[in-house]
């Protein structure tokens, strides 16, 4: 019985979530010192619905994102938005290896007027890696594919 009920709310709360998206949905970089890069992401409002959208970013290299602007509205008839964002890299971090953040594109909720509503908001992410080199330490593979069998 109480899975058939879950089954139902999950079917309920499917039916009414709207389609957001972001693309790319990664950008990766090598690391170059006080690097300023400014990347360039496509918001899709696939469903033609109005709503209020909220950026921020999140993980290692979040203190460096900076956003033009945090929040805005689409309208119905908007079917993407682009916004753009600067990176300001450090001239150097601590450890080497790969350092990442997230663009979190985030849907924000209606305004009910108090009454009771159970939903489901959407949030999308765009991830930012930087790969920090290891000092004077690298590798070269080499990958051959026979794909005849031969070898």
């Amino acid at each position: 019985m109480r899975l058939a009920i879950w089954i139902l709310v999950m079917i309920l709360l499917v039916a009414t979530v709207n389609a957001l998206g972001v693309t790319p949905g990664r950008i990766a970089l090598n690391f170059e010192p006080n690097a300023e890069h400014t990347a360039t992401l496509k918001i899709v409002n696939s469903d033609k619905k109005a709503m209020e959208i909220a950026i921020t970013s999140e993980g290692e290299l979040s203190k460096y994102i900076e956003f033009n602007e945090t929040r805005f509205k689409l309208n119905e008839n908007e079917l993407e938005r682009y916004i753009s964002y600067k990176f300001l890299l450090p001239d150097r971090f601590d450890k080497p290896g790969l350092k990442e953040g997230k663009v979190v594109i985030s849907q924000l909720p209606e305004k009910n007027n108090g009454e009771l509503v159970i939903g489901a908001l959407v949030s999308v992410v765009s991830q930012l890696r930087v790969q920090v080199p290891y000092p004077d330490k690298y590798a070269e593979a080499d990958f051959n594919v026979d794909i005849n069998g031969n070898e």
